[in-house]
């Protein structure tokens, strides 16, 4: 598996990479932070309802304090997020994080997930009066982590990948299996995060190998446990800070 292979599987198109549009729904403060609810679509497309890939619901939380440009793309299916839904996001966002959370259901097609999350890179890429080139991570759970992890191979702009309880692999709908292992290989030298994997030695081997031979093993880290200490000292690896 290389590059050119999940470039291809993803129908992966320029206007994915650098062509986004916003619609902001509502902005409101809360406990010193701002929340932004917005849509994501395409540039050329002159309503959301007729982007080729449909509106993009996002949630952007960011501290009204902070000084920090780095940002953390949060891929999920449970809706728009909140302060404390889940709950390391009040942390993530006073620690500085500007937080986009990205909606997308299980089950998306590939092409899909992929072209949607990187919506939200462009929409950051754009945003540089609060995040600088590069400072973009990816997190999700499971198949959303994977489609993070796609996604940062794919594009340069993102810098790291938090994955939880990666799956052994996702199906595609041609029948073709990608496995979740391979793909974090492709990933170095980029920051990742592996949470809760299970103790699984053949992916956890895997990865180390691979980031071993990058020469960049600082920039890999699993944890098995998901509490809240441990999304506290993720955040700050995140950051670049000693944890």
């Amino acid at each position: 598996m290389d590059r050119k292979y999940l470039a291809k599987i993803t129908d992966l198109r320029r206007i994915d990479l650098h062509s986004v549009d916003s619609l902001t729904r509502s902005i409101r403060t809360q406990d010193n932070f701002k929340i932004e609810s917005l849509s994501l679509k395409e540039v050329s497309s002159p309503s959301p309802s007729e982007d080729r890939f449909e509106n993009v619901p996002c949630v952007l939380i960011q501290s009204t304090s902070s000084t920090i440009r780095s940002a953390l793309i949060y891929i999920n299916d449970d809706g728009e997020i909140k302060l404390d839904n889940p709950t390391w996001i009040r942390e993530a966002a006073s620690g500085g994080l500007v937080v986009l959370g990205i909606s997308l259901p299980k089950g998306e097609p590939l092409a899909k997930a992929v072209a949607k999350s990187l919506k939200g890179v462009s929409y950051l890429d754009l945003r540089r009066d609060i995040v600088d080139y590069g400072e973009i991570f990816f997190w999700g759970k499971e198949e959303h982590g994977v489609w993070g992890l796609i996604s940062a191979v794919l594009d340069d702009r993102i810098k790291g990948v938090v994955i939880e309880n990666p799956p052994q692999e996702l199906t595609l709908a041609s029948g073709e299996s990608v496995k979740t292992v391979e793909v974090c290989k492709l990933l170095p030298p980029k920051r990742l995060v592996v949470l809760g994997h299970g103790g699984k030695s053949e992916f956890l081997d895997g990865v180390i190998k691979a980031y071993t031979e990058a020469d960049r093993r600082e920039n890999l880290r699993f944890e098995e446990e998901t509490g809240r200490d441990v999304m506290e000292k993720i955040i700050n690896w995140v950051l670049g800070r000693t944890c």
